[in-house]
């Protein structure tokens, strides 16, 4: 099973203690990198709640994606696909044998980093979309006025 981000970063702070430890020395550069992460995680996530809530909820199928991201793959038959994005986390369909047979919900935070960094490229590019479109239709009614 995937580490959540918490527990990653916490992995990661109890190395960082150990080292200081036996050093004798705060590591001040692992510190810091570190403390980006979150930071950046946290942006991301941040971003990606914002676009939502600008734009309403969307599914892997309504934009088109030619795959769906992957929350975790037990075997090339059984795999969890983020198949919706909401505000507040992404709705995850499991597949055995390309059967769907559970759907659950996990929250933003909870998720992977590459996994974060994955939906948020992709809402990203949602973003860019929708705001062509809704400019294009804006410039279109306003040529008809």
């Amino acid at each position: 099973m995937n580490k959540t981000n918490k527990q990653l970063l916490s992995s990661a702070l109890s190395l960082l203690h150990t080292l200081e430890d036996r050093t004798g020395y705060e590591n001040i550069k692992l510190g810091k990198a570190i403390s980006t992460l979150q930071n950046l995680l946290h942006t991301h996530i941040t971003e990606i709640k914002s676009i939502i809530d600008k734009w309403g909820g969307v599914t892997v199928s309504e934009l088109q994606l030619e795959a769906s991201p992957v929350y975790n793959s037990f075997s090339k038959d059984i795999v969890q696909l983020v198949e919706r994005f909401n505000r507040t986390d992404v709705t995850i369909l499991c597949y055995v044998h390309d059967l769907e047979v559970d759907e659950f919900n996990v929250e933003y935070e909870r998720l992977n980093e590459p996994l974060v960094n994955e939906i948020y490229d992709i809402l990203i590019q949602y973003n860019v979309s929708m705001e062509k479109s809704f400019d294009n239709e804006n410039k279109f009614k306003n040529e008809q006025d």
